[in-house]
C-alpha cells in the first residue's frame, strides 16, 4: 500500500477539498472504504487459502471464464503494467535526484527502438528482484519487510518531528481557499484517495504460502491496512501543518516539498531515498502477487500448464515468474505501460 500514492496525490486532493477538516476527512474515508474491503478478504482468504485471490474466489463463484478473464486482466494489465510503471520513474524520479543521471536520456538504440537509462536500469531492477523471488521465500520475504519497515518507521519520524517543529507550523498559511468545493472536484479526490489506498489486498495473493491462513490472513490485511490509514492520516496532517492547504496543493510532490521545508540541505536526498525504498517494496510484492495469478490459473487448467510447478528446491512458482519478467521488459522496452 505505501507507495509513491501518497506523496503525489495530497496536493491534487488539497486543491479539491480546499479545507483541512475536508481533506483529512476523505483520507479517513479511504481507510474506511479499504478497511471494508480488507474485512471481506480476510473472510474468503481464510476459507480458501490459495495463490491468486481474485482469480480463486471468482473461479469459485463464477466460474472459469471469468476467472480467466479476471486473471489475464490481472496478471498481463494491473500486476505487469503496475511493474513496469513503478521500475521506470524509479529510474526516471528518485535514481536522477539522488545520482544526477539523466534517467530519460538516450542510452542505445537497436532496430529503430531507443532505449532510454531509465528503461534499461527499470529492465534490470525488475530482473534482479525476480531472480531474488526465484530463491527461498526467507530472501523475498527479508527483502519485503526490510524495504517497508524501514520507510515506515521514518516517514513516521519525519511526521511527527514536522509537527513538533513550532518553527515549521508557525509558518503554515490559512487553511482555506476562497474558491467553491464542488461535488464533482470531490469524487475526483476520491478517485486518487483510492489509488494511494490499492495494495490492502496484495497477501491474498500469496495466500497459499502463508502459514495459519485463518489468522495470519486476517491479520495481515486488516491490521495493515489500519496501520497505513493511521500513518496516511498522520503524513496528510504534517503536509498540511509544515505547507498549509494552499502550499500543499501548490507542491507538485508533497513528501519532497515538506522534507525541504523542514531541512533545505538534506530533507530532499532523504525523502526521495525514503520514497526509493517505499517504491521497491511495492515493486518487490507487485512481482510476488503477479506472478501467483499466473501459476494459480495454470494450476485451474485455464493457463498453460507450463507455468503450474514450483521449483523443486525453492518452492517458487519459478517458471511464472520468469515469464512475467519477459511480459513486464516487453512493456519496458516498448514503453506501452503508461
Amino acid at each position: 500500500m505505501l507507495g509513491i500514492g501518497i506523496f503525489v496525490i495530497p496536493p491534487e486532493i488539497a486543491e479539491y477539498a480546499q479545507q483541512t477538516p475536508l481533506f483529512l476527512s476523505l483520507w479517513l474515508l479511504g481507510g474506511v472504504i479499504a478497511f471494508a474491503g480488507a474485512d471481506a478478504f480476510s473472510e474468503l482468504g481464510a476459507a480458501y487459502p490459495k495463490a491468486g485471490g481474485d482469480f480463486t474466489f471468482q473461479q469459485r463463484a463464477f466460474g472459469a471464464s471469468m476467472a480467466f478473464a479476471t486473471g489475464c486482466v490481472l496478471f498481463l494489465g494491473v500486476f505487469g503494467g503496475s511493474i513496469a510503471a513503478v521500475a521506470v520513474p524509479i529510474w526516471e524520479f528518485q535514481v536522477s535526484m539522488l545520482t544526477g543521471i539523466d534517467g530519460r536520456a538516450p542510452l542505445f538504440s537497436f532496430s529503430g527502438i531507443t532505449l532510454s537509462t531509465a528503461q534499461f536500469g527499470a529492465a534490470m531492477l525488475v530482473v534482479a528482484l525476480t531472480l531474488i523471488n526465484c530463491t527461498q521465500s526467507r530472501n523475498w520475504a527479508g527483502l519485503q519487510i526490510g524495504l517497508t519497515v524501514t520507510p515506515l518507521f521514518l516517514l513516521i519520524c519525519l511526521a511527527l518531528f514536522s509537527l513538533g517543529s513550532t518553527e515549521v507550523t508557525a509558518e503554515a498559511p490559512a487553511t482555506t481557499f476562497e474558491t467553491h468545493v464542488s461535488v464533482s472536484g470531490l469524487v475526483s479526490a476520491y478517485v486518487g484517495i483510492y489509488f494511494a489506498y490499492s495494495g490492502w489486498n496484495a497477501v491474498i495473493y500469496l495466500a497459499g504460502e502463508v502459514k495459519s491462513p485463518e489468522r495470519t490472513i486476517p491479520v495481515s490485511l486488516i491490521g495493515g491496512t489500519v496501520l497505513v490509514t493511521c500513518l496516511y492520516l498522520l503524513l496528510c496532517w504534517s503536509f498540511v501543518a509544515t505547507l498549509g492547504m494552499e502550499g500543499l496543493a501548490k507542491s507538485g510532490e508533497a513528501g519532497s516539498a515538506m522534507a525541504a521545508k523542514i531541512s533545505p540541505a538534506y530533507g530532499e536526498p532523504i525523502m526521495g531515498l525514503l520514497i526509493a525504498c517505499a517504491l521497491l517494496a511495492s515493486l518487490n510484492a507487485s512481482i510476488m502477487g503477479g506472478a501467483r495469478i499466473a501459476y494459480a490459473m495454470s494450476k485451474s487448467g485455464v493457463f498453460p500448464n507450463l507455468f503450474a510447478t514450483v521449483h523443486p528446491e525453492s518452492k517458487q512458482p519459478v517458471k511464472a515468474l520468469l515469464f512475467q519478467s519477459v511480459w513486464v521488459l516487453l512493456l519496458i522496452i516498448s514503453g506501452t505501460f503508461h
